[in-house]
């Protein structure tokens, strides 16, 4: 089984000088944009929505919180705007991919072919 990964651009809706672009592995298992916490400061000043419990995929539970919003453009797709939570992955964050959830396919209203491997914009829109 192959794996989707997309380009992705983040900007501060706050501050607009304040961006970042990396790779992203597509997990619709997970559900925000999840990115290594040493990467935050890169976007400067994020409002803090909320705080809260996560199951991770190991079977840990640990505390996170949500950030935002931010405006996200994944792959050559128009942006939107979405939330992130950020992961305190250690001295090795440069080493992780950042996992591209559900929520933010949804809000730029694409989907996935898994044929070949790759994202592409719906028809439709949900609402």
């Amino acid at each position: 089984m192959g794996a989707i990964v997309s380009q992705v651009r983040l900007t501060n809706n706050f501050d607009q000088g304040q961006h970042i672009e990396f790779s992203a592995l597509v997990d619709t298992g997970s559900t925000y944009l999840v990115m290594p916490l040493a990467w935050k400061a890169r976007l400067g000043e994020l409002e803090h929505i909320r705080s809260g419990l996560a199951n991770l995929a190991d079977g840990r539970t640990i505390e996170t919180a949500i950030w935002g919003p931010l405006r996200i453009e994944i792959d050559n797709f128009p942006p939107t705007y979405t939330e992130v939570v950020f992961m305190d992955m250690g001295d090795d964050a440069d080493r992780y991919e950042a996992l591209l959830g559900h929520l933010p396919l949804q809000q730029a209203n694409l989907g996935l072919d898994m044929l070949n491997h790759k994202l592409f914009s719906l028809k439709y829109i949900r609402v």
